[in-house]
């Protein structure tokens, strides 16, 4: 039955995503068990969590300052019912909860129930099975402080998200993989925390075809494009890119002169399909691929083994990027990529030129789709230019905790090293 005196509160009620908010229960009776649980429905994915609580002497129960004794995360994390979001049941195998229309924001039902229980889809919120029900909002843009402008210029295609203000604002270049399309949520939620993005499409998108080997002149202008801009300071951009746009992201660097620092998450450090640079290919050659490595499970393809198979000429040259500062973010749980080798391929290399500009972050049990804060884990994904599902990788607590911790040092990084990425030579 619906209670009139049991309350559910979260403040702030609407709050970016990388936000922390306090949810509290009152009016329950000393020592209670409930359980708190979340469903969100976005682009017709179903996300559910759960956390079990007692509530205290004065009948209050804090996701903030008390520990979930179980259900979808344990311990103390303010956060920890959106981190620990699950695809809900009665839903088709490899959907991946990603945020298509930024311009909305995420809501997400908030409700308490009586005793211990399991929530594992949404009926529990339209059975007034409860005993008290809120709702958040969570986005990725602040729309009041940041312009949204989708750009068709020349070849460039994608959406700029810029402050509001005179700026100078640190600008950045935002790429995906081999998703398709355009992810904007990442470059909305930089923007929102104060940068100039260029969420840049190259890969069936609009009037890109699904042509994966799209030449780095392309990214060339698109960098050329953002640094034009008005509001942005001058002297080079940042880049940031995951998986195959990782791999373009280490490209650029070394042949963009005005992408001053990069951050690659996840990507390989060698060619893996052709891509030129005026005419020319970037890496003497492209590396072979051997797809026997592929593992077939039950859940999807392991790709990673075809990653740890790479020719010496294939790998991405580096010599020329003492004036970009480069930091590699690898989930050594990745089943996509094994990103741990690769980020050690780029190591080695700036050891043997002497640069002082390389960084590495290495997260155990982290898988290969690290996004930002508090965003749930996607361990299998259907990819469809594969036709099958994929699986990623992670584990939800490690995963979610990596999440945290580097995109505050991204945050971080690009504030330092963006235009002014120059490092002289040193010892490493």
């Amino acid at each position: 039955m619906l209670s009139t005196s049991v309350s559910i509160s979260v403040q702030p009620g609407s709050a970016l995503v990388d936000d922390s908010v306090d949810i509290v229960v009152k009016n329950l009776k000393p020592k209670q068990k409930v359980t708190i649980a979340s469903y969100s429905n976005d682009s017709n994915v179903k996300m559910v969590s759960n956390a079990y609580f007692e509530a205290n002497d004065n009948g209050q129960v804090s996701c903030t300052n008390d520990e979930s004794l179980g259900g979808t995360y344990k311990g103390k994390h303010a956060d920890g019912l959106f981190w620990s979001q699950k695809n809900a049941i009665n839903q088709r195998d490899g959907l991946r909860y990603l945020k298509k229309d930024i311009t909305t924001p995420i809501n997400v039902k908030l409700a308490v129930f009586d005793g211990h229980i399991d929530i594992c889809d949404e009926k529990p919120f339209t059975s007034n099975s409860y005993l008290s029900v809120t709702q958040l909002d969570r986005w990725y843009l602040d729309q009041e402080n940041v312009d949204r402008k989708e750009i068709a210029e020349g070849n460039i295609r994608g959406t700029l998200f810029m402050p509001k203000g005179k700026g100078p604002f640190k600008g950045i270049v935002d790429l995906f993989g081999t998703g398709g399309g355009l992810f904007e949520h990442r470059g909305a939620l930089f923007s929102s925390r104060g940068f100039a993005v260029l969420c840049l499409g190259y890969f069936d998108y609009r009037d890109i075809p699904p042509n994966i080997d799209i030449p780095l002149d392309y990214f060339e202008e698109g960098v050329k494009f953002l640094e034009s801009q008005e509001k942005v300071e001058k002297g080079g951009v940042g880049v940031i890119g995951l998986s195959l746009g990782a791999e373009i992201a280490l490209m650029m660097v070394n042949y963009i002169p005005l992408v001053k620092a990069a951050c690659i998450i996840n990507g390989t450090a060698f060619l893996t399909f052709e891509r030129k640079y005026k005419g020319r290919l970037v890496a003497e050659k492209t590396t072979d691929m051997d797809y026997d490595r592929i593992v077939n499970t039950e859940e999807g393809m392991v790709f990673k083994g075809v990653s740890q198979h790479y020719t010496p000429e294939s790998v991405l040259p580096l010599n020329q990027t003492a004036d970009c500062r480069i930091m590699v973010i690898a989930g050594e749980d990745d089943c996509n990529t094994d990103s741990v080798l690769s980020g050690h391929i780029v190591r080695d290399q700036i050891k043997k030129l002497n640069y002082n500009n390389f960084e590495m972050l290495s997260y155990p049990n982290t898988g290969h789709l690290i996004e930002p804060p508090h965003s749930p884990l996607c361990k299998v994904c259907y990819h469809k230019y594969v036709g099958t599902n994929l699986i990623y990788g992670g584990s939800t607590y490690e995963h979610a905790m990596a999440q945290i911790d580097s995109w505050r040092k991204m945050k971080n990084f690009f504030k330092k090293y963006v235009p002014n990425g120059n490092v002289p030579k040193s010892n490493y």
